[in-house]
């Protein structure tokens, strides 16, 4: 944990943009992720004032959706989103990441503070994930029990439980609750078993990441691979590199997906609204942008959705 903290202190002298590396070892029959999050983070805790507590668990929530986007990468623009509903100080959790790296968050309430860890702020509730195929426009959803464990523990117990794989997961959090100026930083990894890994390189595996100074390994991998050097290794193994990028704060929230939210609640409730405050204004969760509809402009939506 000493390492992966004073790493973050080091790699961001140097790099102010989130990044991440993918790719795989081939004589441990294994595929892995290193990322780091924070100036990304950092827009979020503006965008919804976040306590410096709420933004590192958000941070990991939101860290763990992208690795587990690293399981789907042949698939064109996969995206994964997952929900937390807890029992503890924070009731609400909500996560997306997509393969290319943007990402968004929520949780409630914003302004939450604990004693403790961090990941005693969420207790224990129920961990649901879903997986979107933007080519098949296809929605997967499974839901496990959340224990109260770091969350990199909990998305590793999905992971067994859901699809029955090896893998490992690491996401670690570097915040001062004492000084909430300064910018939180999320380091994370993730290695998974290919099909047809055998025990051997299972215990391999596993005799890697304990011995591994990832944070170090983490930054080499990226040095070598801006570049442009041909030979990658450490210790004894070889590292294929297959993507770089960063990771950025998006919103795919649209005039066209709130007018379907407008249109869901129905004619009569949305004229209440208007009786009540003269207009209907939706604000994004998200990204906090406003949408603004008078009278008008709702006659029109309900006309063209009933196809009048």
């Amino acid at each position: 944990m000493e390492k992966e903290i004073k790493f973050l202190f080091q790699f961001n002298k140097n790099n102010q943009q989130d990044l991440f590396v993918r790719g795989i070892i081939p004589e441990l029959n294994v595929r892995f992720v290193f990322a780091q999050l924070k100036e990304a983070l950092k827009e979020i805790r503006q965008l919804q004032e976040l306590s410096i507590q709420a933004q590192a668990l958000l941070g990991e929530v939101i860290m763990g959706a992208f690795l587990l986007t690293s399981r789907e990468i042949k698939e064109f623009h996969e995206q994964i989103g997952i929900q937390i509903h807890s029992d503890g100080v924070i009731k609400r959790i909500i996560a997306f990441a997509n393969s290319y790296g943007g990402v968004r968050g929520i949780i409630s309430p914003p302004d939450a503070e604990w004693e403790g860890e961090l990941h005693q702020g969420k207790g224990e509730g129920i961990l649901q994930v879903n997986k979107f195929k933007m080519t098949s426009k296809k929605i997967y959803s499974s839901a496990v029990e959340m224990r109260k464990v770091p969350f990199s523990k909990n998305i590793e117990e999905y992971i067994s439980k859901s699809d029955q794989v090896n893998a490992f997961v690491g996401i670690f959090s570097l915040y001062d609750k004492y000084q909430p100026q300064k910018p939180v930083e999320i380091f994370g990894y993730f290695f998974e078993a290919l099909p047809d890994t055998s025990f051997d390189q299972i215990d391999a595996l596993a005799n890697f990441i304990q011995k591994t100074d990832f944070p170090t390994f983490f930054q080499t991998l990226f040095y070598e691979h801006q570049t442009n050097q041909k030979r990658t290794f450490h210790q004894q193994y070889r590292v294929e590199i297959l993507q770089t990028g960063n990771l950025f704060f998006y919103c795919d929230c649209s005039l066209e997906k709130i007018e379907e939210v407008i249109f869901t609640l129905g004619k009569d409730e949305i004229h209440a609204i208007l009786k009540e405050e003269g207009k209907v204004e939706i604000t994004c969760e998200f990204c906090k942008k406003k949408y603004t509809f008078n009278e008008n402009d709702i006659q029109k939506l309900f006309m063209k959705k009933n196809n009048l």
